[in-house]
């Protein structure tokens, strides 16, 4: 009938491989911890997160703390995390919104005031 096969002949073959199971351990007893390596620092376990720290949802970052950067810092951290910046004045951050720690969704835009008082 002259019709071509839905496949062509030079398609690569695919095959399905069998996953190896892992063995159970041997072991019955825990394993010990592992060493701290001493430039970490001990945490006081009491510390709670603010209220304002949630859990992130899918496809959000969590929005930085601007206070005291430049407009140079702010940009670039924007830059890489995907939030658009919005910003005045100049000198060092002073003011943000949403709040550092919220979740905002990448393409958030993110307004911060800087200025040069003190």
């Amino acid at each position: 009938m002259s019709i071509p096969p839905d496949i062509p002949l030079y398609s690569p073959k695919y095959t399905l491989k069998e996953e190896k199971k892992p063995e159970p351990a041997k072991r019955s007893q825990p394993a010990a911890p592992a060493a701290v390596p001493a430039e970490w620092k001990v945490v006081d376990a009491s510390f709670r997160a603010p209220a304002s720290a949630l859990p992130l949802e899918l496809g959000e970052v969590a929005v930085p703390d601007f206070y005291g950067k430049s407009l140079r810092q702010a940009t670039e951290e924007c830059l890489r995390l995907g939030l658009r910046l919005r910003s005045s004045g100049s000198g060092a951050a002073v003011q943000q919104f949403p709040p550092a720690g919220s979740g905002a969704r990448t393409g958030t835009r993110v307004q911060v005031r800087f200025t040069s008082r003190r």
